[in-house]
C-alpha cells in the first residue's frame, strides 16, 4: 500500500541526520536546563540498551547526539566565556567596534564588540560582546570603533521564574557581560572598515526608511518599514504593537521567514513565467534575490535561517530532487549548533523551526484531502486557514511555555493580514526599485498612496479584531517538561492517524508518555506546599511567601512600584490572585495577625508549615538557634556584630542578604561562617532562593544564579 504524504514525513525521522539532530536538541537541552550530567549519561544507557535489544543502529546515532553535544555546550561554553570577574564594578576603559544600532529613548543601548580593557593596574587584550548602556547623547553608528570609560556588570536573572530574563536573553547573543558607560566618555577612533556591498546596504536600508517617514505617516511608515526590512528599522507605538501581538501577528512586523518566503515565491514565479525554457535563470535570480534581501534585512537570524533553506530547496529543483524537510531542517539546526550552542536557546529560531514543521508536515496532505471537495473560489481562503492552524498547532507549545498565552483570534487575524502584507512587501520592494530612476517619481508618489491604502486597511482589520473581547486565553507557567510532552503527543498523535502501519507501537508510546506525564505531574506537583522566594535586591530585603488558600505576603523593608508589577506578574502566571499583603520590615509594620502559619516576634517572623520553619531575622537583639530549618538574615551592616556571636548554634541553612557594600566587618563575619559546616547562600552569587516545603523531611532550595 502506498504512504500518504504525511506518512512518508513522518518517517523520515528515521534518517540519520534527523536522529543525530533530535540527540543534539535532546543534549543541549540537558545542559542548558540543568538537569545533569548523571541524566544524560542515564539517557546514553537506556538507548544503548534499546540499540542492542532491538538491533537498531538508530538508537546508537540518538544516543551519541545526546552525549557528544552535551559535552559540545559544555566546552564551548568554557571555551568562549570570557573570564573578567576580576573586573566587575570597576571603573575600566574599553575599546571596541559597534555591531548594533543604538536604541532607547533616555539610555542608548547598543552591542560593542571589545577588544581591549584598560584598568588602573593592567591592560587586557580580549575580544568578547558586550551591552552597552550610555546617554542619550551617544551618536553611534554601526562599524564605529570607540573608547568608552564604563563599570563591568554581570546580566541580572529573573527575580521569578517567567518573568523576564536578561542574563538569559543576552546570553542568546553571546553577551556575558554588561557595561554601564559613563556620560560624555565615548571616543570616537575611527570609522569602520566596512566592505563596499555591506555600505551600500546599509545606505539603501536608510534610504528605504527615510523616504517612508517622508511620505508615509508615521503609523504607516512603521508598518512598511517593519514588513520590508524588520521591525529594529522603524519600531511600532507600544500600543499597535501589543494589539498586533495579541492578534499572533507579530511574525507579519518583523523581518522573518514568512517576509523572505514570500518575495522568494513571487521572484520565482514571475521569473519561470519569463523564462519558461530554462530553470536556471530563475534559480540565480531567486537565489541573488534572497540572499540581497537577507542582507536588506540586516542579517537577522530568522531570516538567514529561511534564506539557507529556500537556497536549498531552490537548488533541488533546479537539478530535478526535492529537498526532504526534515533532514534539511535538521542540517541548518546542526549549523547553527555547530557555529554556537547558544542559537537554540533564540526564541525565533525555535517558533521558526516549529511553525515550519507544522507546515510541512501537515498542510500539503491535509490540502489533497480537503480542497478538492471545496469551490475553487474558496480555495485561498481554506489554505490561509489551514496554514495558520498548522504554524500555530505547532508553536502553541513554545508560546505557552515563553508568553504563557495563546491567541484564540489567530487564524482569523491571519486570513487577512497574511495577503495584506505579502502585498504591502512587495509594492514596497517595488517602489524602491523605482526610486532609483528619478524620471518616474510621479509612479512612485502614486506607488506610495497604494502602500498607505494597502497600510490602512491592515490597521482597520487590527482595529476591528481588538474590538473583540477575551482575544487570548491565559495559561499558567509550564516547564521544560511539560512543553516537551506536549510535542511528543502532538507527534504522536499525528502518527497513529496517518501511519496506519506502526499504528500499534505508536499508540503504546503515546500511552506510556501519559503514564510518564502524570507522573512528573505528581512528583513535581507543588501545589500544597509552601513556597518562600528570598529576592537580591541591593540594599533592601525581599521575601515573598505563597501558600494554597492563603493571601500571599511580602516581606520586605519598602515596595516600589518594580517589585509590585513582578510579584503581581509573577502571581498571575501562576494562576493566582494578584493582590497581596506588605509587611513592612523597616517600620515593623504588622498587618499580619499571628496564626500557626506565621508568628511575628520584635526581633524575627518565623513562618511554620507543618514540621519546616523558616525564619526571617529582624535584627540581632537575641541570639539566633538552630531550631529552624532556614534562617534569612537582614542585610548587612557596618553596626552588626560579629556573626559567631550571633549564633547560639547554626542552623542547617543560611541565607545572607549582602546585597551592599560591605564593612570589614561584614566581610569578617562573612568570612567565618564560609568556615563552618553549614550551609550558605549569599544572594549577591545565588540569584533569588526558591525554598518549597511539604515537611521538616521534604522540603527543597533552589539558587537561580
Amino acid at each position: 500500500m502506498a504512504m500518504n504524504l504525511m506518512e512518508s514525513k513522518l518517517l523520515e525521522f528515521k534518517n540519520p541526520i534527523v536522529l543525530f539532530t533530535l540527540g543534539i536538541i535532546f543534549g543541549s537541552s540537558v545542559y542548558f536546563q540543568n538537569i545533569g550530567l548523571v541524566y544524560a549519561f542515564i539517557a546514553y544507557s537506556i538507548l544503548s540498551l534499546l540499540s542492542l535489544y532491538f538491533k537498531k543502529k538508530e538508537f546508537i546515532l540518538l544516543g551519541l547526539g545526546i552525549v557528544l553535544s552535551f559535552f559540545y555546550c559544555l566546552e564551548y561554553i568554557k571555551l568562549t566565556k570570557p573570564n573578567l570577574d576580576k573586573h566587575l564594578n570597576k571603573q575600566c576603559i574599553f575599546i571596541g567596534r559597534v555591531l548594533s544600532e543604538k536604541k532607547g529613548i533616555f539610555n542608548k543601548k547598543y552591542t560593542l564588540e571589545v577588544s581591549r580593557i584598560i584598568s588602573d593596574k593592567e591592560t587586557i587584550n580580549q575580544t568578547f560582546k558586550a551591552d552597552v548602556t550610555g546617554s542619550k547623547y551617544d551618536n553611534t553608528d554601526i562599524d564605529d570603533i570607540i573608547e568608552i570609560k564604563g563599570k563591568l556588570k554581570k546580566p541580572k536573572s529573573a527575580i521569578l521564574k517567567g518573568l523576564f530574563d536578561e542574563r538569559k536573553y543576552l546570553l542568546s547573543n553571546g553577551i556575558y557581560y554588561k557595561i554601564n558607560s559613563k556620560n560624555g566618555s565615548v571616543v570616537y577612533l575611527d570609522k569602520g572598515k566596512t566592505n563596499p556591498f555591506i555600505r551600500g546596504i546599509n545606505t539603501l536600508r536608510e534610504r528605504i526608511i527615510k523616504d517612508n517617514n517622508r511620505f508615509l505617516n508615521k503609523e504607516n511608515a512603521s508598518l512598511a518599514n517593519g514588513i520590508l526590512i524588520g521591525s529594529k528599522a522603524s519600531p511600532l507605538d507600544k500600543n499597535t504593537k501589543n494589539r498586533i501581538q495579541v492578534l499572533g501577528l507579530s511574525h507579519i512586523t518583523s523581518a522573518s521567514g514568512f517576509n523572505i518566503s514570500i518575495l522568494a515565491g513571487v521572484i520565482f514565479f514571475l521569473t519561470r513565467k519569463l523564462f519558461k525554457r530554462s530553470s536556471f535563470i530563475p534559480t540565480f535570480i531567486s537565489i541573488g534575490t534572497i540572499i540581497f534581501y537577507t542582507f536588506l534585512a540586516d542579517l537577522s537570524s530568522s531570516i538567514i535561517r529561511a534564506a539557507i533553506f529556500l537556497v536549498l530547496v531552490l537548488l533541488g529543483s533546479m537539478f530535478n530532487k526535492r529537498i526532504k524537510i526534515l533532514p534539511g531542517v535538521s542540517l541548518i539546526t546542526i549549523l547553527f549548533f555547530l557555529q554556537n550552542p547558544v542559537n537554540l536557546l533564540d526564541i525565533g529560531f525555535q517558533l521558526s523551526v516549529f511553525s515550519f514543521l507544522g507546515l510541512t508536515l501537515f498542510l500539503e496532505d491535509v490540502n489533497k484531502s480537503i480542497l478538492p471537495h471545496i469551490h475553487k473560489s474558496f480555495h485561498f481562503i481554506v489554505f490561509s486557514i489551514l496554514e495558520s492552524f498548522f504554524a500555530q498547532l505547532m508553536t502553541m507549545p513554545i508560546i505557552i511555555f515563553y508568553f504563557h498565552n495563546i491567541q484564540i483570534l489567530g487564524l482569523i487575524a491571519n486570513i487577512v493580514a497574511v495577503p495584506l502584507a505579502s502585498v504591502i512587501l512587495i509594492t514596497g520592494l517595488l517602489n524602491t526599485l523605482i526610486g532609483f530612476m528619478p524620471i518616474l517619481i510621479f509612479i512612485q508618489m502614486l506607488v506610495y498612496k497604494i502602500i498607505g491604502l494597502e497600510c490602512f486597511l491592515f490597521f482597520k482589520w487590527i482595529d476591528l479584531l481588538s474590538l473583540i473581547e477575551n482575544k487570548q486565553i491565559f495559561i499558567p507557567r509550564i516547564d521544560f517538561y511539560y512543553t516537551a510532552f506536549l510535542y511528543t503527543f502532538i507527534l504522536l498523535i499525528a502518527g497513529i492517524i496517518s501511519i496506519k502501519k506502526q499504528r500499534k507501537p505508536l499508540v503504546i508510546s503515546l500511552g506510556i508518555s501519559i503514564c510518564l506525564f502524570f507522573t512528573h505531574n505528581e512528583i513535581n506537583n507543588t501545589k500544597d506546599y509552601l513556597k518562600i522566594f528570598i529576592f537580591p535586591k541591593y540594599n533592601q530585603q525581599a521575601v515573598l511567601v505563597i501558600k494554597e488558600n492563603k493571601t500571599p505576603m511580602f516581606f520586605s523593608s519598602r515596595l516600589d512600584k518594580k517589585t509590585e508589577y513582578q510579584i503581581k506578574e509573577f502571581l498571575k502566571l501562576n494562576n493566582l490572585q494578584e493582590d497581596f499583603i506588605f509587611y513592612n520590615l523597616k517600620d515593623k509594620t504588622s498587618l499580619i495577625s499571628n496564626s500557626e502559619l506565621i508568628i511575628d516576634r520584635p526581633e524575627k517572623i518565623s513562618i511554620k508549615h507543618k514540621m519546616f520553619t523558616f525564619e526571617l531575622v529582624k535584627g540581632y537583639s537575641k541570639k539566633i538557634n538552630n531550631k529552624a530549618n532556614v534562617v534569612e538574615l537582614p542585610i548587612l551592616m557596618k553596626k552588626d556584630p560579629d556573626f559567631h556571636h550571633i549564633f547560639s548554634d547554626l542552623p542547617n541553612y543560611i541565607v545572607v542578604n549582602d546585597y551592599k557594600k560591605l564593612s570589614k566587618q561584614s566581610v569578617k563575619s562573612i568570612d567565618w561562617l564560609k568556615k563552618q559546616k553549614t550551609r550558605v547562600f549569599f544572594l549577591s552569587n545565588s540569584g533569588t532562593i526558591t525554598i518549597v516545603c511539604k515537611d521538616k523531611n521534604s522540603f527543597f532550595i533552589e539558587e537561580e544564579g
